[in-house]
């Protein structure tokens, strides 16, 4: 299989502005090309026009859920003609791209890129795969993992205040509190088909016999202190369950959506803690700002909680944890890719705390995706894994059979439903 590599990165022209250009590698050629793509501000406006789109769940209207995947369409051909055709045009007859993006284009959701037709990227035959960087194409040496973590469906209103009083006063507690301005959301609400899906993955994991064993935690076993102890080691680890964005504030979401706020731009912060243990200063302090995963017990960060372990999940206690082997961790959560872009330093965010732990592959959303579309997905996505697919391959799989089946069924193909998920790091 033909392949190139692209670097797409940003340089600074005469007037001061910045400005995007990609570095094409083809296999079997010593030769780089370069090719300049514009303005990064214009690029990035485009872009952002485009995703906002996407990630506006489309009206249960027929015509108007097809008037706005039309203005999905018309948004994405624009960042197709700018970005994707000039890079694939120099890549010349390449089916397999690794990309490594710099600033706004971490943000593309390629194969929800409108292409021939009424079709999609994800329809046609080419596999893109997005790297933190090109030494990942070198792979590692590290042990395989083995088996199937899978934990969803948390029980969010799970009282661990007994336990924690057992463990230590309550006057010498640490106060935990939700990751907004006001110190709180509304109540998370259940996620029925999020631990349907991870029950659903554990049987199709149970048909094969050459992967490991897996371990399924769902409802008030899932929380955080068991994930913490049980992640390392496995080959795959799911998490379906809501993602909370800090901004102002946490606004609950739609009650059929995986995800709490929305994207802004990420605020020096305090860590965890909003007490006086703040890790203002700290060279990972952005670790635990951006994205937070919610687990049993969640909706009850009390000041009584004896110790972390309180229901929420940060970057920052990802990265101190050794996931070397571990081939997939897939968040299965709204807005769990989603991360501020350093120049030079990628895109840091949950995913890259999965990477900085050790984990090779990262799937994660770029919006508030739907509950019960996800989980369709979902099944999609491990039935490729059992075929041995690599991972782009599999996300790409799980697109294209999506759409088909949305075709088939006369349901709404807009790539909201279908197109918020994205592999990084192969």
């Amino acid at each position: 299989m033909a392949f190139a590599t692209a670097d797409i990165g940003t340089g600074d022209i005469g007037t001061g502005d910045r400005t995007l250009g990609a570095f094409v590698a083809r296999a079997g050629s010593t030769s780089l090309r370069y090719v300049a793509l514009g303005r990064e501000a214009d690029l990035a406006a485009d872009i952002a026009g485009w995703t906002a789109a996407l990630a506006t769940p489309p009206p249960t209207s027929p015509v108007a859920a097809a008037d706005a995947e039309r203005r999905c369409r018309t948004l994405g051909d624009i960042v197709r003609k700018r970005l994707w055709d000039p890079v694939h045009r120099a890549a010349g007859s390449a089916n397999e791209l690794f990309l490594v993006p710099e600033g706004a284009i971490w943000n593309v959701p390629w194969l929800a890129l409108p292409g021939r037709g009424n079709g999609y990227l994800a329809d046609e035959g080419r596999i893109v795969r997005v790297l933190n960087a090109e030494r990942e194409l070198l792979g590692d040496d590290a042990p395989a993992g083995r088996g199937l973590l899978a934990m969803g469906g948390p029980d969010f209103d799970l009282d661990r205040t007994a336990a924690s009083r057992s463990a230590k006063p309550a006057t010498e507690a640490a106060d935990r509190s939700w990751p907004c301005v006001s110190g709180r959301a509304g109540p998370l609400g259940p996620l029925p088909a999020a631990r349907a899906e991870v029950e659903a993955i554990a049987g199709i994991w149970d048909t094969s016999t050459s992967v490991g064993d897996r371990a399924l935690f769902v409802g008030a076993a899932s929380d955080e202190r068991t994930f913490k102890r049980e992640a390392p080691g496995k080959a795959v680890i799911h998490l379906a369950t809501h993602g909370i964005v800090l901004r102002d504030t946490c606004e609950v979401a739609v009650s059929d959506l995986r995800g709490v706020g929305g994207v802004a731009a990420l605020e020096r912060r305090p860590g965890k803690s909003t007490g006086s243990g703040s890790r203002k200063g700290s060279a990972v302090t952005w670790l635990g700002h951006r994205v937070w995963l919610a687990l049993a017990g969640a909706n009850r960060p009390a000041g009584t909680v004896a110790d972390e372990n309180e229901g929420l999940l940060t970057a920052e206690e990802v990265s101190t944890l050794d996931l070397a082997g571990t081939d997939w961790v897939v968040l299965s959560a709204c807005h769990s890719g989603v991360g501020e872009a350093w120049a030079r330093e990628g895109q840091l965010g949950m995913r890259r705390a999965f990477h900085l732990a050790g984990a090779r592959t990262v799937i994660a959303s770029g919006w508030a995706v739907a509950d019960e579309a996800t989980r369709e997905w979902m099944l999609g996505l491990y039935a490729a894994r059992l075929r041995n697919l690599p991972a782009g391959d599999a996300v790409r799989e799980a697109s294209r059979m999506m759409l088909e089946q949305r075709r088939r069924e006369g349901r709404s193909t807009h790539p909201f439903y279908w197109g918020g998920f994205a592999a990084v790091g192969e």
